[in-house]
């Protein structure tokens, strides 16, 4: 497991939030870095990626990579509260957790 089983990927004005609660943070600022950022948050074994919704959106064709491992689990982060993608996601997790 993880030395820090939590991530969080975003912009700066949230950052240093997630930072104090124990948060791995990442801050890309293009595709590329994205991309290396997903690549070294599966390979450290990271159980949670919070991933801000704006770019959950921009990039998930590359999340789509990683769909299938049990971890990380990459979840969308809205600043409105819980916006539609999370909750389709807490359902897809849901299943592949219980089944339902």
């Amino acid at each position: 497991m993880s030395e820090n089983p939590l991530a969080f990927i975003g912009k700066d004005d949230w950052a240093l939030g997630f930072k104090a609660l124990g948060f791995k943070v990442y801050q890309p600022q293009d595709l590329e870095e994205f991309n290396n950022y997903l690549e070294e948050i599966v390979k450290a074994g990271t159980a949670l990626c919070l991933i801000e919704e704006e770019l959950y959106r921009r990039y998930k064709k590359e999340l789509e990579v990683y769909r299938g491992l049990t971890f990380p689990v990459f979840l969308a982060f809205s600043r409105e509260g819980i916006g539609k993608i999370l909750e389709e996601n807490l359902a897809r997790v849901r299943k592949k957790a219980i089944g339902v």
